[in-house]
């Protein structure tokens, strides 16, 4: 694979053409300092006027005082789904480096499975879910996981249409908890947010609370495994 000529020092708005295009297993590397003023900054791969992939560190919004960052693309002037980091790490003021690497296939397996490093801990750890749904998608779900068992899984069980919760505990389910409003459509996108307060977790569904699940396995911290299954694509995770 041709090595590009590395660029020292241009001006900002910056402009290089790659020659050959992206390749699997190519690495970019962006290396700077953000202004300690800065309202955002982006880096783009664009082809012709359409934007590949958008990288858009923002600090503006005063409930997330250190700012978050975007990904999203553009195509024949639409703009795609935002995919949102909450926690930029790229501070005001610091020098960064980016390093964006080219593969085949953006999308995650399923069953995937992520470890929540330090576990659960209320009011900080948001976990975010985007992906599509099978237009023949009989059942989807994700579990939040420990040794002994399973703290809280959520199913969207298309043929009964409606979403079920529960726990397992040594291998012992508990009560279902049943909610008959399904937020969930076959064949459409979605944006799942699960979010960790004290008492409870909420889940979100496209920007709307869904269901609420109280605790029934209360050491948050040992809970450090999201598994996600069932007929669905995955486009982002986090963590």
């Amino acid at each position: 694979m041709n090595q590009l000529l590395p660029v020292f020092g241009p001006r900002v708005l910056f402009s290089k053409p790659i020659q050959g295009g992206l390749k699997d297993g190519m690495t970019i590397t962006v290396c700077g300092r953000v202004l300690p003023n800065a309202d955002r900054f982006h880096v783009n791969l664009q082809r012709n006027s359409d934007v590949v992939l958008h990288i858009n560190p923002r600090y503006t919004w005063f409930w997330i005082p250190y700012g978050y960052v975007v990904h999203s693309s553009c195509q024949n002037g639409t703009w795609d789904w935002e995919e949102n980091k909450s926690e930029t790490p790229f501070p005001r003021g610091q020098t960064f480096t980016l390093q964006i690497v080219v593969t085949q296939d953006s999308y995650k397996k399923i069953p995937y499975k992520s470890i929540i490093h330090g576990g659960l801990q209320p009011d900080k750890v948001i976990i975010i879910i985007q992906g599509v749904i099978s237009p023949q998608a009989n059942r989807m779900g994700f579990s939040l996981r420990h040794k002994t068992g399973i703290a809280f899984e959520c199913v969207a069980c298309f043929n009964e249409n409606e979403v079920v919760c529960n726990s397992c505990e040594n291998g012992k389910w508990g009560q279902k908890e049943r909610f008959t409003d399904m937020p969930f459509r076959r064949g459409q996108l979605f944006q799942v947010t699960i979010c960790c307060s004290p008492d409870n977790y909420k889940v979100f569904v496209n920007g709307g609370l869904s269901h609420t699940y109280n605790h029934r396995y209360t050491k948050l911290q040992e809970i450090d495994v999201l598994e996600i299954s069932g007929n669905v694509q995955l486009s982002f995770v986090q963590p």
